[in-house]
């Protein structure tokens, strides 16, 4: 599927990356929700929802457990923006830990310790298969890459019940007996691999109250005005696309560079209205005008000239027309290092030593 244009044509995985950024580094929350409405009111609802819980369980999960209830309530209404906002004032305003994200974006591909000889008594009492022994001796002994290897390599509902049962019987924890599939998120290693890096916390360490501010009402206001339209049109970009993507974003793998025969800025200012034809919002308004695409061209096709003019009429940004300032805040030079030593900064935060990352997020 090629790369996928959001409402005022910046890429979409790079509008996902950026949000995340802005939660993390703290940048204002004015610009967090500009990320998420980018994605949102593109029509990428299940998809935003899908990249919270992500965020949540990278970042926040082993500190705030209590939010987990919350965001799983409120994402059942996944055409509610009000509810995103409030999940991302609760973020804003808590501060993030990068052990999980750290892990999860190592994706080690084999175990970096084996164990060999007789098995602990405490762990033959557990009673467990050989794969999930070696997911629990992983994480009784804190070797925190071989618990990442084996959470995804045990089915997800019989390493769930292996890790209860160890901390039950081992650290007489007590814990509420959950359904796993009771989350609305379906990366359940991800939901595992936090847990067990929120079981290895100090009690003192974890943040039982909820940490957030009241709402500034004036943000959803803000909201119901950059969707308002534009005279003249072409000033859309300039009076919409407000924030530049984040610098760090070349921390992952972007769609920008999936297409090889064409350079990604040329995707903005040439073919733009193309590729933004798999955005729901932007196939609806091509379809509209009965509009449809050839692959071999990167270009729409109209039944009759009076279809091609009422869609462009209505629609055309001219991307292609505007300053270089504006077009800059979307097709921006991504420096691939400067992600990457972010990368290694944080994995040297949380004490991984890595030099290659899976760049997949």
């Amino acid at each position: 599927m090629p790369p996928q244009l959001t409402r005022y044509l910046y890429f979409k995985d790079e509008c996902f990356y950026s949000l995340m950024f802005c939660l993390i580094q703290k940048s204002s929350f004015d610009e967090v929700i500009f990320w998420a409405g980018e994605v949102y009111y593109s029509g990428f609802h299940e998809q935003l929802w899908d990249h919270i819980w992500k965020i949540y369980y990278d970042f926040y999960a082993i500190k705030y457990p209590k939010y987990e209830k919350k965001i799983n309530k409120l994402s059942k209404e996944t055409t509610n923006f009000k509810n995103i906002v409030y999940i991302l004032n609760l973020f804003y305003y808590s501060k993030p830990t990068y052990t999980v994200f750290a892990l999860r974006m190592l994706n080690p591909l084999a175990p970096t310790h084996v164990y060999m000889g007789k098995i602990p008594k405490w762990l033959k009492e557990l009673e467990l298969k050989k794969w999930e022994r070696k997911l629990i001796r992983s994480i009784h002994n804190n070797k925190k890459i071989n618990s990442a290897f084996y959470i995804k390599q045990v089915t997800c509902p019989q390493s769930y019940n292996a890790i209860k049962k160890y901390y039950i019987k081992v650290h007489g924890l007590t814990l509420k007996n959950k359904p796993f599939d009771a989350i609305n998120y379906k990366n359940k290693a991800h939901i595992l691999l936090a847990l067990v890096c929120h079981l290895s916390l100090d009690v003192s360490e974890i943040q039982m109250k909820t940490i957030s501010k009241k709402i500034d009402k004036s943000i959803m206001d803000r909201q119901i005005q950059i969707n308002s339209v534009v005279e003249p049109l072409y000033k859309t970009l300039f009076h919409k696309r407000l924030f530049k993507i984040s610098p760090l974003v070349g921390a992952f793998k972007l769609e920008r560079f999936s297409i090889q025969k064409l350079d990604y800025k040329d995707i903005l200012r040439l073919h733009w209205d193309y590729f933004a034809y798999n955005t729901p919002l932007w196939q609806q308004r091509i379809k509209t005008c009965n509009g449809i695409v050839d692959n071999k061209k990167y270009e729409l096709v109209f039944k009759n000239d009076y279809d091609h003019e009422a869609f462009y009429e209505r629609f055309n940004y001219e991307p292609d027309e505007q300053s270089k300032e504006i077009q800059e805040k979307s097709i921006c030079d991504i420096n691939v290092a400067k992600g990457q030593d972010w990368l290694c900064g944080i994995n040297d935060s949380v004490g991984i030593k890595k030099t290659s990352y899976s760049q997949v997020y």
